[in-house]
C-alpha cells in the first residue's frame, strides 16, 4: 500500500485531493493511512465503522470527491508518475469533441513488483461516432476494463450507476459512460496493476459464481444470485435511462439481449444462471452437493 500511495502523491500533476475510504480493515491500513495523511495535507482519510462491501466503498470514495475530474485506484496499483498530467490533459485536449474519459495502457506487475506482461486491449470502437457501437464494446468485448481506473468526468460519472452489487458492474458502468461520450486510451503504459499469487480474476475464470458473491453486500452472500440475468437487467435499464436517438436505443438494447459475453455465448448464459440457481437451491432444501 505504501507504494501505491507513493506513486500517487509523487505525481507531477500535485493538484488533487486523494480520498481514501479504508473498508474497516484489519490490518495496518490506518496506521498507514494516518501516518500518510499527517504529512501531507491533500489526503483525506475516512474509515468505515464496518465493512460495507467493495462495491459500496468503491461508491462511498466517489460521494467524498469534490473534483471535476475522478479517478480511481487500486490499493497496491503503482502509477507512473506523469499519468494524471498526461491523462488529464489528453482529456481535456478532448473534451470538446465528446470525450468523456481518458485511460492509459497498462503493465501487469507480481507481489513483488517485477514486471509480468503488457495488457494487449483487443480492437474496440469507443471513440466512434455511433453510440451503440461504443455501448457494444465497452459492455461486451473482452477487455480490461481498466477504463474504469482512468480519469473521468465527474459530472457524467455522476449519471451512471457508478458501480453496482453485481459482478461485471465496472463493464456496466463502462458501457453508461460510452452512451454519453468517447473513452479516450492513452497509447503510453502509465498504470502498473498487480496482480496477487490467487487474484480475484482467477477466481473468476474458475468459479464464476463464487467470484459473484464477492460483490453484493455482505448481507446477502448466502443468497441465491443470477449474476447474467442482473447485468442484462442493469445493462438495459442504463439504456432505457441514457439520452440518445430511437434507433441507437434499439441498437443498444439488441446488443443486450445478443452479445456473446466473457463466459459462455448468448442466450445460454441466461440458462446457465437457471440451472446453477436450481441447484444452489436443492443444495439449500437437502443438503446435496451433487
Amino acid at each position: 500500500m505504501r507504494e501505491a500511495l507513493d506513486s500517487i502523491l509523487n505525481q507531477t500533476f500535485r493538484d488533487f485531493e486523494l480520498i481514501i475510504s479504508d473498508n474497516a480493515s484489519t490490518d495496518a491500513t490506518q496506521e498507514i493511512c494516518e501516518d500518510y495523511a499527517s504529512r501531507d495535507s491533500r489526503i483525506r482519510y475516512y474509515r468505515n465503522d464496518e465493512n460495507i462491501g467493495a462495491t459500496s466503498n468503491f461508491i462511498r470514495a466517489f460521494e467524498l470527491s469534490k473534483g471535476k475530474y475522478f479517478k480511481w485506484v487500486g490499493h497496491d496499483d503503482i502509477l507512473d508518475p506523469t499519468l494524471l498530467e498526461k491523462c488529464l490533459n489528453a482529456l481535456i485536449d478532448r473534451e470538446e469533441d465528446g470525450y468523456v474519459c481518458c485511460w492509459p495502457n497498462t503493465i501487469v506487475i507480481d507481489v513483488n513488483s517485477e514486471f509480468v506482461r503488457k495488457v494487449v486491449e483487443p480492437p474496440m470502437k469507443l471513440e466512434s461516432d455511433v453510440l451503440h457501437e461504443r455501448f457494444r464494446d465497452g459492455t461486451y468485448a473482452h477487455h480490461s476494463s481498466f477504463q474504469f481506473y482512468g480519469i473521468i468526468r465527474s459530472d457524467v460519472l455522476r449519471e451512471t450507476c457508478v458501480m453496482g452489487p453485481w459482478i461485471c458492474s465496472d463493464y456496466t458502468v463502462i458501457g453508461q459512460l460510452a452512451m454519453r461520450g468517447k473513452i479516450y486510451l492513452h497509447p503510453e503504459y502509465l498504470h502498473k496493476r498487480r496482480y496477487q499469487s490467487r487474484d480475484g480474476y482467477e477466481s473468476y475464470e474458475e468459479d464464476f459464481y463464487s467470484y459473484a458473491k464477492f460483490w453484493v453486500h455482505p448481507s446477502k452472500k448466502d443468497d441465491i444470485l443470477l449474476p447474467y440475468w442482473k447485468m442484462a437487467y442493469e445493462a438495459g435499464k442504463g439504456v432505457m435511462k441514457a439520452p440518445m436517438p430511437i434507433t441507437d436505443r434499439i441498437m443498444c438494447l439488441w446488443h443486450v439481449a445478443s452479445s456473446r459475453h466473457r463466459l459462455g455465448r448468448g442466450f445460454s448464459q441466461y440458462f446457465r444462471d437457471i440451472v446453477h440457481a436450481f441447484k444452489e437451491l436443492m443444495q439449500k432444501l437437502f443438503g446435496s452437493k451433487d
